[in-house]
This record gives structure tokens, sequence and C-alpha cells, in this order.
């Protein structure tokens, strides 16, 4: 038995095709959820970059488990879910583009992928496409009759989109090509709707106080080429701070946030193209070794990430507003599919709520052995074998400025100060129920109408369990009468 899995700091589920985006494509994911057990509902518990108690290591929550157990203590050391298989056999082998903040001893063995950067490299030598050519040769290597008999765990950890998220210029361009055609689409009447003829724009020109702004890609990219400062600014999660309000300033600001998106939109796209190189490398080599004859294992291949968009990107992507939260879907949904390769049938989705929790049990289960009495996650083994579960009715996240938040098939509510948590009674507390943002699911997808004052009941009761989930966890203090 081979598992293959890949993970990624970065990669929103919202950006890609197969998740319902309508503006990129992402042709070669697309490709491998027809043929994968999709899960649509795969939230993080914090929106951010992984470190060696994230719940992929341990299948236990980072924030929401209890911590007051030895059992719980074991499950959150360093790689416990790794060591655990290597104990029982498994060669655990894993490949990274950064080596920080990973249980690195937990694995057989360890590599460290060196990739070029900048806009004028060829996009083979970056982070992503080092780390698939080098996954395709060790994937390629014989094995031999003790490899044969034993599991194989090949692990592929990428930032995914980083920051700056600075692709090589080919996938740089790409939707900026499209920002230049939507500057050169015809203007229309407002009111009328009807295409103003060339004299007519010009005197609309004459009377408009927004200044108009030529947009060139290649321009844009030459200066991002020449200075490294330009790309901080404009394509890393560091915000600075806001300039003097002045027409010029917002259709600056305007120009900025569409250069940022479609830049990163172009990283995604890059992404996309490696992943399918992958896929396509696994299935050949299977295809190879089963037409020699020779010993061929089974491979399962699961492609997630940790976190949506980087925390520094939410100007370029979501719309801000006064109500505006860190624990929106855009940060926490991400992908996760699973395929087995080789397999050509269509795929099935999944909406059980998951977490990243849920990662360890299943590669136990994959192999065999059974997972650490403290793990929280599910093995998705069965609706990959048996079709579509659901035994999961609530999902927890926290973000790194604090809020809290708690979503279940129906609702999300999110609270930015938890320690109004720590009363003994929640009902009718004004305090909390205006710091209350509550979100009607799935139809408010993008989190936009909040409800709370209309479903008092709903805020007061997701609240409890809210609070009960963070005395549990040691998070806040327990009432004396308990």
């Amino acid at each position: 038995m081979r598992v293959i899995v890949v993970t990624l700091d970065r990669l929103p589920a919202r950006l890609l095709a197969c998740f319902g985006n309508e503006w990129m494509e992402t042709p070669e994911f697309d490709q491998l959820a027809a043929r994968s057990t999709v899960f649509e509902q795969h939230f993080a518990e914090l929106p951010g970059p992984t470190g060696p108690s994230h719940p992929w290591w341990t299948g236990r929550l980072e924030f929401f488990s209890p911590r007051n157990s030895a059992d719980s203590d074991s499950a959150q050391a360093e790689g416990a879910t790794i060591s655990a298989l290597v104990q029982a056999g498994v060669r655990c082998r894993l490949l990274t583009e950064r080596t920080e903040g990973l249980p690195l001893d937990a694995f057989s063995s360890w590599e460290a992928i060196e990739a070029a950067t900048g806009l004028d490299i060829d996009h083979s030598e970056t982070a992503i496409a080092q780390l698939v050519q080098r996954a395709l040769d060790v994937a390629g290597e014989p094995a031999d009759g003790a490899d044969e008999s034993s599991g194989e765990l090949l692990w592929l950890h990428s930032r995914g989109v980083p920051s700056p998220w600075l692709p090589p210029r080919f996938f740089a361009e790409l939707y900026l090509n499209e920002l230049e055609e939507e500057e050169a689409e015809e203007e229309w009447d407002e009111n009328t709707g009807k295409t103003l003829i060339p004299e007519f724009r010009m005197e609309v020109a004459e009377l408009e106080t927004e200044p108009e702004i030529e947009f060139d890609s290649s321009g844009i990219l030459d200066d991002l080429a020449a200075s490294p400062a330009l790309v901080e600014s404009l394509l890393s999660e560091s915000v600075t701070s806001d300039e003097p309000e002045s027409d010029v300033s917002a259709a600056q600001t305007e120009l900025e946030r569409l250069i940022s998106r479609y830049i990163f939109a172009g990283y995604v796209s890059m992404i996309d193209h490696w992943i399918g190189r992958l896929v396509k490398g696994l299935e050949e080599a299977a295809a190879k070794v089963a037409s020699d004859g020779r010993f061929s294992r089974e491979t399962v291949l699961i492609v997630t990430a940790a976190s949506g968009h980087a925390d520094g990107a939410r100007h370029s992507f979501i719309e801000e507003s006064d109500g505006a939260s860190e624990l929106c879907d855009e940060m926490l949904q991400t992908p996760l599919l699973i395929h087995r390769i080789g397999e050509t049938g269509f795929g099935t989705r999944c909406r059980t709520m998951l977490g990243p929790q849920d990662l360890a049990p299943t590669l136990c289960e994959f192999f065999g052995i059974a997972p650490h009495a403290a793990t929280s996650g599910l093995s998705l083994k069965e609706p990959l074998d048996t079709g579509p579960v659901s035994r999961r009715n609530q999902l927890f996240h926290l973000s790194p400025s604090g809020e809290v938040a708690i979503r279940d098939e129906d609702w999300l509510l999110v609270l930015t100060d938890r320690s109004l948590l720590d009363g003994d009674s929640l009902d009718d507390n004004d305090e909390l129920l205006r710091d209350a943002r509550l979100y009607a699911l799935p139809d408010d997808q993008w989190q936009v109408n909040d409800v709370s004052s209309r479903r008092r009941d709903v805020v007061f009761q997701l609240a409890g369990k809210l609070q009960s989930a963070l005395r549990s966890a040691g998070r806040l203090a327990t009432p004396a009468s308990q």
C-alpha cells in the first residue's frame, strides 16, 4: 500500500472550478475531481500556516481539543501519527519546500527542496515544480522485497500560494491580460444601458472626477521584476497604512487590488498545472508497472490544504466592511480530494463537515493500524469505499486575532470577543448579541447577511455550544458550581 499526500499551506478551495469558481480555469483539478472523492465541506480550524501540532500530524484539533489528560498530551506530540506509522513498519518519507515548524524527526527520512524564485525563471524551476518532479522520481524507484510487503507514505509539503505570490512571467500575466481587456471594453450609459458613442464618451470623461488609469501588464511585471519593495507592497501579506483619501489614491488602490488578485490567480493556475503533472506521472508509472508484470501496489493520492487566502490577501479577494471577519469561508474552506491511482470511473462528492484532524485517522486506517485513543478525527476511508456519509454536525474555528466561531449544517456564528463567553449564563446577554454575527448556511455562502438580531435564539444556542467546547479545551474557566 502506498499513500501519497500533497498538503499546501495555502490554497483557497473557492478559486478552483471544481468547487464552483466560474472565473478561473483549473483544468487539472477539474479532471482529478471528476475521478476522485471530493469533500466539499472541509474547513480549517485556524487559518494560517501549519506547525508541528497541526491536526494533520496529530489527529487532534490544536485549539479546541481537551488539554488536561495524559492521552491528550501524547496525542499532541509532534508528528504523533507519523511516529505511530513508522513504528508499525510504514516507510514515511517527507519532501518539503520549507522545514521550519514541521515534525521532521518523526519521518523515516526527509528532504528539503531547493527552488528558484522570480518573474524571469522557467516555471519548472519553482518550488511546486521541483517538489512534483522529485516526488515522481521517488515514486518511480523500484521496490525491493521488503518494501513490497510494507506500506509507504510519501508526503509532499508545499507552501501553496506563498507570500509574496509572484509566479514566473507566463503565469503572472495569464489573468492580467484579462484586466487589459476589461479596460478596453465599451462604456455604457448607466441610465439607458446603451453604448456611448465616442464623442459623448469624451464629454462624459470630461465631467467625471475620477482619473483614468492606463494599464499595461508588461509594464507592471517589469516594475515588479525591478522592485522587491513593490512586490512586497502589492503581493504579500503585509498591509500598508491607508493613504490620504483622494480620487487618485482610490483609483490606484482599486487597480492595485485587481493586480494583486489576478497575479494570485496566476499562482493558483501554476499549482493546478503541476498537480496535473503529478497525477499524470503517477498514472503513467502505474500503467507501466502493470504492463511489465511487476508488483503493483495500490496507490492513493490525497490533496488538501491548511487554509484559504493568505491573511494579507483579504483586501484583494474579500469585500471589506465594518463586519468583515477573518473567519470567512474564503479563509477557512480548503480543498480535500482523495483519488485511487488508476481508477477511471466517475468520482463522488461528500458533504460531511470535515477538518484537518480527519487526515491522521484516515492514514492509519489505510495502513491498518489503530489511531491514537485521543484522536478526535474521523477516518475518511469509509466514504471513499462506500459513498458519502454524514457523521459530524458541527465544527469550531479560531482566527489569529482571537475570533472564535462555530458552524453546523444551517448556521455560522462568529464572535469577535471570546471573553464574552466567560459568564455562567449567556441567555439575553445583550453585549454578546451585539458582538455576534450569524449567517444562514448554505444560502449565505459569502457571509454578507448578518441575521443575529433576528435569530437571537440561534445565537445563544450556538454560543452555549461554543462555550462548552472552550471549557472542555481548558480555554475558559469552569464555573465553581461544576
